[in-house]
């Protein structure tokens, strides 16, 4: 698999690598990354467009040539290349996980104060 012999490439070498990622914040943007480590199917990497450290999918990687990568939105932290849905669908996402993780923290307090009352 080619994705996987340039990233022990880069990873050996300490170089950066020019890569769309189908999945995340701002899937088939553009980004940077510097890639630290290889675990399972996965790249633990540092984004260089948003200088955070971030795990990714191999099998979810495309490898970009810097001509590619010239050519491709890039990933930005601000989402000022983005479309108006582009935006749209990604808070409706956040909010989404928000609505849950409400429903899960409420059932949780639930849990505990009827263990504390039964005690």
């Amino acid at each position: 698999m080619k994705e996987i012999k340039v990233l022990m490439e880069a990873l050996e070498s300490g170089s950066s690598i020019k890569v769309v990622y189908k999945l995340g914040s701002q899937p088939g943007h553009a980004r940077e990354i510097l890639p630290i480590r290889i675990e399972n199917n996965e790249l633990i990497a540092r984004c260089l467009s948003s200088d955070t450290k971030k795990t990714f999918y191999i099998n979810k990687l495309k490898l970009l040539t810097d001509e590619q990568y010239c050519k491709r939105p890039k990933w930005d932290r601000d989402f000022s290349s983005l479309t108006d849905f582009e935006i749209f669908e990604f808070r409706k996402q956040k909010q989404h996980k928000t609505v849950l993780l409400y429903f899960v923290l409420i059932g949780f307090i639930a849990l505990i104060a009827t263990l504390f009352i039964l005690r």
